[in-house]
């Protein structure tokens, strides 16, 4: 029940925000936050939570995947419960983290929601908790780690800045451990807050606007209410765990306590051990039945409740790319017009040109033309001026 309460909480918050958004006006590029810490001015708070989006995505696909493998191996029963319990609470908590309503914030969040969990599973509380299958939770999530760094040296900061953060990320980590599969946590803000006063950054700026748009906080919820069928279905596999050690456990302590009975009176009731243990058998497989057909009843309203919602969700979604598909045809189809008359434009200015430097080259093949018939009307007169000359003199020498 308690799992249950969290996540309608979780879900509760998410609806919350969301109808916050609904009412705001317009939204501003960077957050107050997101300046303070220096991020790039090319990244807009948008962009930083569709990163944030993408994560929280792989967050939950790596934990799940890891937890399965963990549970494939087919461990102890206890160990199980802890896989269980690791894909219930953490998935989650990624949510919460991602959905902070300005987008700075949810990536530090989430940054130090992956270092407690790092530090959960080396040295803290669940260092044995999967016994020889731990390097398998290991791997998982120092990979996630490494996602949300990614993130966070993504947002452009300085390399000064971003180390003095992630070392602080860390301490936050170290002082404030998870203390159990539960991921109960406490609030990174106040402890942020006095951290930029002291790095000389300013104090922490109160969130006074949310910083992305309706449809990108619709993203994460639908995201969160397409996990809610898994999260069902790990309740009901917990739910089961539970009732078989409960039920083991009690048969162990009942059987200690009497197994001096038992010994002196065995030789009495051994021709009705059968039937009590058929009875109490049937009295276990009933309340089992009891659970499992509740549980599915439970499940399977949930699957109906959250079908109808994405069905909601994806016809209005599919209305707004109907309606965005149509204004950008419309654009692209005047850019294309404004494109052909430039080009024709540009095409009669250089046939201008050509003409023009076609008619100039003519002229002046023309003119050297001329001036070649000249030199050479030029050179034939002064040829048969010396030729007259010459054949003169020798018709005077002759005579």
């Amino acid at each position: 029940m308690q799992n249950y309460n969290a996540t309608a909480r979780c879900l509760s918050c998410l609806l919350l925000l969301i109808l916050f958004v609904s009412g705001c006006v317009s939204a501003p590029e960077q957050t107050p936050l997101m300046k303070e810490v220096g991020a790039s001015s090319t990244l807009s708070a948008i962009k930083l939570r569709f990163l944030l989006n993408e994560f929280v995505v792989r967050f939950s696909s790596r934990t799940e995947v890891a937890a399965d493998e963990i549970m494939a191996l087919k461990p102890s029963s206890e160990v199980r419960r802890s896989a269980l319990l690791w894909k219930i609470h953490a998935i989650p908590a990624s949510f919460r983290s991602a959905s902070l309503e300005d987008p700075m914030a949810a990536v530090i969040d989430s940054w130090i929601l992956s270092k407690q969990i790092v530090h959960f599973f080396e040295s803290g509380a669940g260092k044995d908790l999967f016994e020889e299958t731990q390097d398998i939770a290991l791997e998982a999530v120092r990979i996630i780690e490494r996602e949300i760094y990614l993130i966070a040296s993504s947002a452009g900061a300085n390399e000064e800045g971003l180390l003095k953060v992630d070392k602080w990320a860390e301490s936050v980590a170290v002082e404030y451990p998870l203390e159990n599969l539960y991921f109960t946590r406490r609030s990174f803000l106040q402890s942020f807050s006095k951290f930029m006063e002291k790095s000389g950054a300013g104090a922490f700026k109160p969130i006074v606007k949310i910083t992305e748009s309706v449809s990108i906080l619709k993203d994460l919820l639908i995201m969160y209410a397409e996990n809610l069928p898994n999260q069902a279905r790990w309740q009901v596999e917990l739910l089961l765990i539970d009732l078989k050690l409960r039920a083991a456990s009690a048969e162990l302590k009942e059987g200690l306590s009497n197994v001096a009975d038992f010994a002196s009176q065995l030789a009495d009731i051994s021709h009705d051990l059968p039937a009590k243990l058929e009875a109490q058998k049937a009295v276990l497989m009933d309340d089992l039945h009891r659970e499992w057909a509740l549980a599915l009843k439970d499940v399977d309203t949930m699957r109906i409740d959250t079908l109808e919602h994405i069905t909601g969700e994806r016809t209005a979604i599919t209305e707004t790319l109907d309606e965005e598909l149509d204004r950008v045809l419309g654009q692209i189809t005047a850019e294309r017009e404004a494109a052909i008359r430039d080009i024709e434009a540009v095409s009669l200015r250089i046939s201008e040109e050509v003409a023009k430097k076609g008619t100039e080259a003519a002229e002046h093949l023309l003119m050297r033309a001329f001036w070649l018939a000249v030199a050479l009307a030029v050179i034939v007169f002064v040829l048969v001026l010396v030729g007259a000359v010459v054949l003169r003199r020798g018709k005077m020498q002759a005579g």
